[in-house]
């Protein structure tokens, strides 16, 4: 049998195709229908009256729109003429028109998966986005749409029995007076309950499940669904053979007091019922294309593209968009974007709008919902502002002044200035946005944690421009308003009316909000001036402004960070705290970040605690040499920690051993006077450094404990600084430290690491009982293992010289030898072997069929050249026994004879793979 072929269809009207179902008596029947042409126009010929299908493609939630989706391996039967020709659909389609299917009559129905050709190629010359574009019309034009949500159940039927019967029985009352349409199917549903047999409940527990089911069905996540129902006049829902209009149904949540999942909910909400029809529904209120998007954003679809195109039909704009199937996803958010920001006109010169996928829009969107209400301008101007855009930024801001841009998740909504105040290299906003709507504009708002104005925000985030920026637009704004108030005092002169508003500017009482909003904010004023060291000023304020005192740390840090001397005593006489943070941190700690020695200098006069924070580990991790010095003169605790990190750390992490040296040779009682005269206000004379450096290499006494000296060698090992390790070690640094930890002991790290040349640091310098066998605990392997292990032979000969036994094992049973074996080190297993190595030690992994000899390791890990010097080795051995148990005098006698022979038999099986003693270490 054939395969149905499309007729084209006229793409310049508003033509559609209809499905006739022919009736059958027999369910089992094969199904048989007809596709004819129509038009959607009333006042034509051809326009016929049918209903609509609102269905799933498959059962599975996800499941996207049906234009454009492949179809499933059902088959029915399409009259052409007097043939038959076959047409597969899926399985849900399927089962739909065996339940559409009347005995007794034609049905005439719409089906988007029958009545759309699929075909691709036919997709291309533009069917597809001409039909979908009128789906609206399709759905709002039907005269019944059939809500197809698969099969049924007992349960289910018995719900839609009693929602038909509530359907039924408002009817009879739809003229009752004096209530609302809603409230009127409520008292019917209160009515219905003495109609049920012996006054039984209308509904039983069974039923509230069945109507969790039905709505958990997966027609309630598909996207496209929600147009088809919101545009019906009227619409049914079945299951199986049980059917309900939705003119009840869409009740049932409300009357049973179940709380229907969220978009079934925003659903229910669009279907033709009496909720749809209540004046205080959103659905009445505001349908824009915005609105919609938030509502249904979540929905589900196949193409990303529709996401946005089933809701087209819905909004109060559906023609604004035209859909574009081969635009790409970018392209379509910028479709809506611009209907949304720029009614469809083209962008203006210097704006670029975000490259969002689909997804991104609409999470953008759906937040909102949560964030007090904001729209996508807002939404625009916060990723403006925030990735330079300022083409988009200007444009959004000159149309709104005031947009509130959503932070967080606790509603709080950001001014627009702070968000400008925050932002690096805005001041050119600020001063647009300020000449445009100065005097509307809240200088004045407190927002964040702590709440600061925007002037503020700006100077802690140190954008100094944009802060600048503010403070002129601020006076700018307070001259604009002193014009106008002046301009109120028609019949006085302008110096007396100037006089009259001076004392409102000054004492702030004046009950205008706009004065209020545009007032000079006292501490921002005396924190600008602070920033640029106006020492003048400061005093003039300080001595007329009480509410500036004591000034604000923010103040002093600001002062710091000019550099003016002046200034920062005058406000450290007027109150402010010397310890206490702002921002970057204390003032000391602001100080050394500029490395300003003399500021340090002029802090610490006036009490500053060099303590508090951590302004040693500032000076040590800048590298400021001086600074740290004069700290710990001052009484800096040097084994203070930051981070898990001491100063002494902190300098061996940065591999700065001048540092590190002058940590370590201070101590309390013979405290090196490193500053001298000559200082200059910033940085350092050379007679200065000259003295630091001296001072720094003396073998001085210090009071670190043996902890923060074995944590700091362990990190120079780490750094591979060797000359942090040695002086670490003159400074009796314990290599054995650490043998708790992970970690393990120093020499072991080394040798873990493979850092030869700071083990060979730690062997040249031990300190006094010094262990060169510490295991390290967790595993029990020593440095020989380690440097075995990694085949160091250079290491492994001076571990060997140095004393380490190479016949410890570790815990799993395992020598030096055996790891070095194990591992097909050759030079290290030659070393071992040379110096007397045991080859009969064996040991048992879990993983090993038995006891395992570092032979029977080579072999197994087909180390072929270790094996054999392994063996070899044995064989001489046992040879040089045999000689001496046959022949003792013999061997000593040759032994004295010809040693340089000897010699030679002894390192034949070592030089047949190329190795002697003098061998490089390749590492």
């Amino acid at each position: 049998m054939a395969t149905y072929t499309y007729e084209p269809i006229d793409l310049s009207k508003k033509a559609i195709r209809l499905l006739r179902l022919f009736r059958a008596v027999d369910p089992e029947d094969d199904i048989k229908c007809e596709i004819f042409q129509s038009l959607l126009d009333e006042d034509q010929a051809l326009n016929v009256e049918y209903e609509a299908l609102s269905y799933t493609w498959s059962d599975a939630i996800d499941e996207g729109p049906r234009p454009g989706k492949a179809p499933g391996p059902k088959r029915i039967l399409i009259q052409v003429i007097n043939d038959l020709c076959t047409l597969h659909v899926t399985e849900n389609l399927y089962m739909a028109l065996k339940h559409l299917r009347l005995p007794d009559s034609d049905r005439i129905l719409w089906i988007d998966a029958i009545c759309i050709n699929q075909d691709e190629h036919e997709n291309e010359k533009g069917e597809k986005n001409h039909q979908v574009g009128q789906m609206n019309i399709v759905y709002s034009s039907a005269q019944n749409v059939i809500i197809w949500l698969g099969p049924g159940s007992s349960a289910i039927t018995e719900l839609f029995c009693a929602s038909a019967k509530l359907h039924e029985h408002a009817a009879q009352q739809c003229l009752l007076m004096g209530q609302t349409r809603l409230e009127m199917w409520k008292a019917v549903w209160r009515s219905l309950r003495p109609l049920s047999e012996g006054n039984a409940p209308l509904l039983k527990e069974h039923h509230y499940d069945a109507l969790m089911t039905v709505l958990r069905r997966p027609w309630f996540g598909r996207v496209w669904v929600i147009q088809e129902v919101a545009l019906a006049k009227k619409a049914t829902i079945m299951c199986g053979r049980a059917s309900t209009p939705t003119s009840s149904f869409a009740l049932m949540p409300s009357l049973l007091g179940v709380e229907a999942p969220k978009q079934a909910r925003a659903l229910l909400d669009v279907m033709p019922s009496p909720v749809r029809k209540e004046e205080r529904s959103w659905w009445k209120e505001k349908r824009d294309l915005f609105t919609v998007l938030r509502k249904f954003g979540n929905c589900s679809s196949t193409k990303p593209h529709d996401r946005i195109y089933a809701l087209l039909g819905i909004s109060a704009d559906p023609h604004a968009i035209k859909p574009r199937y081969e635009a790409t996803e970018q392209q379509v958010v910028e479709d809506v974007l611009k209907l949304i920001i720029f009614e469809h006109g083209d962008l203006p010169e210097g704006v670029n709008l975000p490259q969002w996928s689909v997804n991104e829009l609409m999470t953008k969107i759906c937040s909102t919902e949560h964030m007090g209400g904001e729209n996508i301008e807002q939404i625009l101007l916060s990723w403006a502002v925030r990735k330079h855009e300022m083409g988009l930024a200007g444009y959004l801001l000159e149309r709104q002044p005031q947009f509130p841009i959503p932070v967080g998740t606790d509603r709080a909504r950001q001014p627009t200035l702070h968000l400008l105040a925050e932002t690096p290299d805005s001041q050119d906003l600020v001063k647009d946005f300020a000449r445009r709507h100065g005097m509307e504009l809240d200088f004045n708002r407190r927002f964040g944690s702590p709440e600061v104005t925007a002037l503020q925000r700006a100077l802690n985030n140190g954008n100094t421009k944009v802060a600048d920026a503010l403070s002129k637009a601020q006076e700018s704004a307070l001259e604009q308003f002193k014009t106008h108030f002046i301009q109120g005092y028609g019949d006085l002169d302008p110096a007396s009316a100037a006089r009259s508003t001076e004392p409102l500017l000054i004492s702030g009482q004046d009950s205008d909000l706009a004065l209020r909003r545009l007032l000079r904010d006292d501490m921002a004023y005396l924190e600008m001036k602070a920033r640029y060291g106006q020492t003048l000023d400061l005093r003039l304020i300080l001595d007329h402004v009480p509410a500036v005192s004591p000034p604000s740390p923010t103040a002093l840090r600001l002062a710091i960070e000019s550099g003016s001397k002046s200034a920062i005593e005058l406000l450290i006489q007027r109150g402010a705290d010397v310890n206490k943070p702002s921002g970057l941190g204390t003032p000391l700690e602001v100080a050394i970040l500029w490395a300003d020695n003399a500021l340090v200098e002029l802090l610490l006069d006036y009490k500053a605690d060099p303590s508090h924070g951590f302004p040693l580990h500032w000076a040590v991790q800048h590298g400021r040499l001086t600074i740290a010095s004069r700290l710990m003169a001052a009484g800096a605790d040097i084994d203070a920690v930051r981070d898990c990190l001491t100063p002494l750390e902190v300098a061996i992490a940065a591999k700065n051993t001048q540092m590190a040296a002058l940590l370590l040779v201070y101590q309390d009682n013979n405290n090196p006077a490193m500053l001298t005269d000559g200082a200059t206000e910033k940085g350092t004379s050379d007679g200065k450094d000259a003295s630091v450096s001296a001072n720094a290499n003396r073998d001085l006494p210090h009071h670190h404990d043996s902890e923060v000296l074995g944590k700091a060698l362990g990190k120079a090992i780490v750094g591979a600084d060797d000359q942090a390790v040695l002086l670490l070690l003159r400074h009796e640094a314990d290599p054995s430290i650490g043998r708790w930890s992970a970690d393990g002991p120093n020499l072991w790290l080394a040798a873990s690491q493979g850092y030869t040349s700071v083990a060979m640091s730690i062997l040249s310098r031990p300190p006094p009982g010094f262990d060169v066998n510490e295991r390290c605990r967790p595993n029990g392997t020593t440095a020989l293992h380690r440097a075995a292990y990694r085949g160091d032979e250079d290491l492994v000969r001076a571990l060997l010289e140095y004393g380490a036994d190479m016949e410890i094992r570790d815990n799993g049973g395992a020598t030096a030898l055996w790891a070095a074996s194990a591992n097909g080190r050759l030079k290290c297993v030659h070393a071992l072997l040379e110096a007397g190595a045991d080859t009969e030690v064996h040991t048992q992994r879990l993983s090993d069929p038995g006891p395992m000899t570092p032979l029977a390791m080579a072999k197994r890990g087909g180390f072929a050249k270790v094996a054999t010097l392994i063996s070899r080795h044995i064989q001489a051995r046992k040879k040089k026994q045999t000689l001496q148990e046959d022949s003792p005098s013999w061997w000593a006698t040759s032994w004295t004879a010809d040693k340089q022979t000897h010699q030679k038999i002894k390192t034949a099986p070592y030089l047949a793979f190329g190795v002697t003693a003098n061998t490089p270490n390749r590492q």
